[in-house]
């Protein structure tokens, strides 16, 4: 029996979890835990992100393999690629009824993991935070106070947040742009069931039933939704509002401009 393993590759707060646990949902993969979450907390109120371990642990020794290498070390955040090898290995040989699978990496070497060729495909969520709805996704969970290297204060002001919900915008771009994933899933789409199945076949995937695959989507915004102004305000201003905050608020070249894809 051929398995295939699908990672999921980019740097932390990219809803990159969430991608993970959405594509096992397809009656191929061992199916996602929707009650057993990481939990960010801070001021802007608590991210609940879909939790990756909870699903490998019923597969040992993957569960123990994945904590490996699934959020490298600073300061350069890069996977390991004989880590990813072993596991893929494992996961490879192992007996199970389930014929694909697919993880979340947090790290800053995409490119080098499509190269190596270790995994079958490798993606990204893209934000597209012009467009999307529930922009505060990342910010609960980059002001989580204990989430990041440079831990928050959990007094920043809405300005400071604005500017750095901007400035993953453009690291996201850059990324997208200089990278060669296999697919790309915007975020601003998800509830589009059409577009959603759409990625379940270009992943080589058994697609889950359409109202099934919605309502776990929707379950998941649904305890997500934004409880603090800051959060509402995020996901309701215009975006060039927004660019404009950055470009003020950061030390950049006059004639920057915000990218787009």
């Amino acid at each position: 029996m051929d398995k295939q393993l699908i990672v999921i590759a980019c740097p932390g707060h990219s809803n990159g979890e969430f991608l993970a646990w959405l594509l096992n949902h397809s009656p191929d993969c061992p199916q996602p835990s929707n009650t057993q979450w990481t939990m960010y907390t801070g001021f802007l109120g608590t991210h609940y992100r879909a939790e990756d371990s909870a699903t490998l642990d019923r597969f040992q020794p993957l569960g123990s393999l994945y904590r490996k290498f699934d959020r490298p070390d600073p300061p350069e955040y890069k996977c390991d690629l004989n880590k990813l090898e072993t596991f893929t290995k494992a996961w490879k040989n192992l007996k199970t009824d389930q014929t694909d699978l697919c993880i979340y990496i947090n790290c800053t070497n995409s490119q080098e993991i499509i190269d190596s060729k270790i995994v079958d495909l490798v993606g990204r969520p893209y934000w597209d935070m012009p467009n999307y709805t529930h922009r505060h996704f990342h910010s609960v969970m980059e002001f989580d106070p204990g989430s990041t290297e440079e831990q928050g204060t959990n007094r920043e002001s809405y300005n400071q947040i604005a500017a750095q919900l901007v400035k993953q915008h453009v690291s996201q771009v850059r990324d997208i742009q200089s990278t060669n994933y296999d697919f790309i899933v915007w975020q601003s789409k998800i509830f589009d069931i059409f577009e959603v199945m759409k990625v379940f076949d270009i992943c080589r995937l058994t697609k889950p039933h359409s109202n099934y695959m919605l309502k776990a989507i929707q379950d998941y915004h649904k305890i997500n939704e934004p409880t603090h102004e800051y959060c509402t305000r995020l996901n309701t201003s215009n975006w060039d509002s927004l660019c404009d905050i950055y470009l003020k608020e950061r030390t950049i070249p006059d004639d920057f401009q915000v990218p787009h894809l």
